[in-house]
């Protein structure tokens, strides 16, 4: 044995270090650890499951507005199979679809403005009489 002397201080102070201090810096380095592992594995897993659901909710909102346009197309068809109908009908049969009455007459009033002459109802055409009617 060595004459090396150890002051009861130090001697204490080393086996407390060793006995004690030493395995809590370990298990708190260790839950440390653990710690931020679980809560990358957790935001992964979150993040994951969020953009699953993300997905799926874009799927079912993609499968719905394509119904949605589906039945609009379906009704601009019929619409458009009716009109072609209402014009083949026209054209195969224009004796039925004649004006009611010669068109209204236009005219300038007295205070220069141009617009129908008599009121028959419907619309009519206004013109300021600020610009001349006619080419410009």
């Amino acid at each position: 044995m060595s004459n090396h002397k150890v002051s009861l201080k130090s001697f204490i102070s080393r086996e407390f270090f060793k006995a004690a201090l030493l395995p809590l810096i370990i298990i708190e380095i260790t839950l440390l650890a653990l710690y931020f592992f679980m809560n990358s594995y957790m935001l992964d897993k979150s993040i994951q499951t969020l953009t699953e659901d993300r997905l799926s909710n874009l799927m079912g909102i993609t499968d719905n507005q394509s119904i949605i346009m589906s039945e609009q197309l379906r009704v601009v068809a019929n619409l458009s199979r009716v009109l072609q109908a209402e014009t083949q009908r026209f054209f195969v049969h224009p004796e039925q679809f004649l004006a009611p009455d010669p068109g209204p007459e236009f005219g300038f009033a007295p205070n220069g403005i141009y617009s129908k002459l008599e009121d028959t109802g419907g619309c009519s055409v206004f013109y300021s009489g600020a610009v001349p009617v006619g080419g410009a």
